[in-house]
C-alpha cells in the first residue's frame, strides 16, 4: 500500500512528460510566422515623414489599427484566410499581413523601422517565406521611392520599358542587363534590380498603359531569369 502514491506520481509525471513532448513536437511542426524587417533613414522632421508614410500606406491598401507616440500598426489583406497556400491563387495585397512602423530620431535624422508580419491567425507554410520576404522588401522599396519623391517623378517621367533584342542568343542577357561570363551573384542582383523597377506592385500612381507595358516586360524578365538560373552553376557551400 505504501507504494501506491509513488506509482500514481510516476504515472502523472509520465503523462505530463508526454503532454509536454507532444506540445513541443507540434510547435516544431508548425511553420514560424513569416517576418521581414528593414529600415529607412530620412533627413527630414519625423512628423513630416510620418504623415507622408501614413498617406502612402493608405494608398497601398493598408488600414491603421493602432497608433502610439512612436509607432503605428497597420493591417492589410483578407483576414478570413486561415492557411497559405490556400485553395486559390493569392495576390500579394490579399495576403493577410500586419505592418509595424516605428519612428525614432537620431542626430536630426528620422529612422523608420519597417516590420512586415504574417497575420497571427493564419497558418503560413514554410514554402511561402521566400515569396513573403521578396514582396515585403518590395513594399519597403515602394515606401523609399515615395519618400524620395519617386511616385511623383514616375507620373511625369515614366517611359515604357525597353523592348528586348530580336536576337534569341542575347535576349535573356539583355533583359537582365548582363554580359557573357556573369556570375550567380550577378544574376541574382540583376533579377532583384529588375523586380524593383518593373514589378507591378511597385507601380503606384503610374499611367495604366505604362503599367501594362511594365507587367508584360516583367513577365519576359522573369522567364529570362528562370532560363539563365537553370544554366548557371550555383556557388558551392563551404
Amino acid at each position: 500500500m505504501h507504494h501506491i502514491p509513488f506509482v500514481v506520481a510516476s504515472l502523472a509525471a509520465r503523462s505530463l512528460y508526454k503532454h509536454m513532448r507532444d506540445q513541443n513536437r507540434r510547435k516544431q511542426e508548425t511553420p514560424a510566422r513569416p517576418e521581414w524587417a528593414g529600415e529607412i533613414r530620412v533627413p527630414r522632421p519625423v512628423a513630416e515623414v510620418r504623415r507622408e508614410m501614413d498617406a502612402h500606406l493608405r494608398r497601398r491598401g493598408f488600414t491603421l489599427h493602432t497608433k502610439s507616440r512612436g509607432s503605428s500598426l497597420y493591417g492589410r489583406g483578407d483576414r478570413g484566410i486561415t492557411r497559405v497556400p490556400c485553395a486559390r491563387d493569392l495576390r500579394w495585397n490579399e495576403l493577410p499581413i500586419h505592418l509595424v512602423v516605428v519612428y525614432q530620431v537620431y542626430a536630426g535624422v528620422t529612422h523608420v523601422g519597417f516590420c512586415v508580419l504574417g497575420n497571427p491567425d493564419t497558418r503560413f507554410s514554410s514554402s511561402v517565406h521566400g515569396y513573403f520576404d521578396e514582396h515585403a522588401e518590395l513594399e519597403l522599396d515602394a515606401a523609399i521611392d515615395h519618400l524620395n519623391g519617386g511616385s511623383s517623378n514616375q507620373r511625369s517621367e515614366s517611359k515604357p520599358p525597353p523592348k528586348p533584342s530580336d536576337n534569341p542568343a542575347e535576349r535573356d542577357l539583355e533583359l537582365l542587363g548582363l554580359s557573357r561570363g556573369f556570375s550567380w551573384e550577378q544574376l541574382q542582383a540583376a533579377y532583384r534590380a529588375a523586380c524593383r523597377k518593373y514589378h507591378p506592385d511597385r507601380l503606384v500612381g503610374v499611367e495604366p498603359d505604362v503599367v501594362k507595358l511594365a507587367q508584360e516586360h516583367f513577365v519576359r524578365v522573369k522567364s529570362a531569369y528562370e532560363r539563365l538560373r537553370q544554366r548557371t552553376p550555383q556557388p558551392q557551400a563551404c
